[in-house]
């Protein structure tokens, strides 16, 4: 086994145990059973609906003993989608002064957590085991990690609509930051953007997400 996988799992554990910390420190605390119709954070069904879609694969990767295959799904929901970009997401909301937002981005990113540990358990037991009791996750559910039920979420149909909203999002920030990486401008710099395009479609994308825009993307 080579020298730099094990670094590479290393620095795994190390931003899960980072978007730990970052709940903790925005005092997210599963409180309360999520009334998914209740949901209205439009990041909220798009993490939620990636997670379904992980969940499915990883069961058949399972079922047709392809270990290597749910390690690698589990592992791009967790970095990619729910670390990187879930996240980066929730900063602009808990830096908001929505408390109704705030209160549901809290209890929901910690609901997602239960289920993110979930999916790993199989593959990290000793860690998730340990995160689910730091978070009180085994009194919550009355469970320990290893007995509780695995997620079987089936689709939300009623989340299906900001699926392709945030996923536009996503790429128009990865376009802003490819754009400052070629004119070698530092990815934490806030600078001007200018926008030629005349399309209705991103112009109602901007408005609808300013702060977003400006918070992750890193532009005034």
């Amino acid at each position: 086994i080579s020298k730099d996988r094990i670094i590479g799992n290393r620095n795994f554990i190390t931003k899960i145990w980072s978007a730990n910390n970052f709940l903790k420190i925005n005092k997210c605390v599963l409180k309360k059973k999520i009334n998914f119709k209740k949901i209205r954070l439009p990041i909220n069904h798009w993490i939620f609906n990636e997670f379904i879609k992980t969940q499915i694969l990883v069961n058949k990767n399972i079922e047709n003993f392809r270990f290597d295959e749910a390690a690698r799904n589990v592992y791009k929901f967790v970095w990619h989608s729910y670390c990187d970009w879930y996240l980066e997401f929730l900063k602009a909301v808990f830096n908001s002064k929505n408390k109704r937002e705030i209160e549901e981005a809290k209890n929901f990113s910690s609901f997602m957590l239960s289920n993110l540990l979930k999916l790993l358990h199989p593959f990290i037991p000793f860690f998730t085991e340990n995160l689910w009791i730091k978070n009180k996750f085994n009194t919550f559910f009355k469970a320990d990690l290893i007995v509780s039920e695995w997620p079987e979420y089936k689709n939300q149909n009623f989340f299906s609509n900001n699926q392709v909203h945030i996923n536009n999002l996503i790429e128009l920030i990865s376009n802003i930051r490819s754009s400052k990486a070629e004119l070698n401008i530092t990815p934490k710099l806030y600078c001007d953007l200018v926008i030629f395009e005349k399309s209705k479609k991103l112009k109602i994308l901007i408005k609808q997400n300013i702060n977003l825009i400006k918070q992750v993307g890193r532009v005034n």
